[in-house]
């Protein structure tokens, strides 16, 4: 037998923001803003603001019954929160203190903090206990070994990550990428060309011979 969940959220009238602020004690929310959902096969995650601050959310889809993961500081703003059956990962992002990645343990429920982030644009995502990111380096680890390793250097965005296999986007010059594939197209048009003809002369010589 094979169940389904879905998850259902209501959209504000001013729409989802895509960074969401922590907001002070002067600034009370007036109703609760959730954004971000995220889905695994056992939890559903979002974030969440009202008059308690700003949060990251969770709710166990057995029970459907909602919890707090952790507590956003109000110097920080926070990312999109990603889960897997193991971890939630979302990012904090401060104007006067560094960004974080922060990671969830939904078994021990604990948080710790993943690495600090260079770029408030940093991606990152996870499968299993394995959280990839590009920040802007193409970095991974195992939260539950600690085991931490560099995929790649350069600038990197929107990473992800499926079956063991990491993906993700890494911006190539144009100029050079159109000047290195009109020289390769040059070439091997050339390369066909002589042989095309010298296939023809061949054919050509063989036919007059017979």
């Amino acid at each position: 037998m094979v169940l389904y969940y879905v998850v259902f959220f209501i959209q504000a009238e001013d729409g989802i923001r895509d960074l969401v602020r922590s907001r002070g004690l002067g600034d009370v929310y007036k109703r609760q803003d959730q954004a971000h959902p995220a889905v695994s096969r056992s939890h559903v995650t979002w974030l969440q603001g009202d008059e308690q601050g700003l949060r990251v959310m969770a709710a166990d889809l057995e029970t459907l019954t909602p919890f707090p993961v952790a507590a956003v500081e109000k110097a920080f703003s926070a990312g999109r929160p990603v889960i897997s059956d193991q971890y939630i990962v979302w990012s904090e992002i401060g104007s006067a203190q560094a960004s974080r990645l922060v990671a969830y343990d939904l078994g021990t429920r604990q948080t710790t903090v993943v690495t600090s982030l260079m770029s408030p644009q940093a991606s990152y995502a996870i499968e299993g206990s394995v959280v990839v990111w590009a920040d802007p380096d193409v970095r991974v680890r195992d939260l539950a070994t600690g085991i931490e390793d560099r995929i790649d250097t350069g600038r990197a965005a929107n990473i992800a990550i499926a079956e063991k296999i990491t993906t993700w986007a890494a911006p190539v010059s144009y100029t050079h990428l159109r000047a290195h594939e009109t020289v390769l197209d040059l070439v091997c048009r050339l390369l066909l060309e002589k042989k095309t003809k010298q296939n023809l002369s061949l054919i050509n010589t063989s036919n007059t011979q017979t």
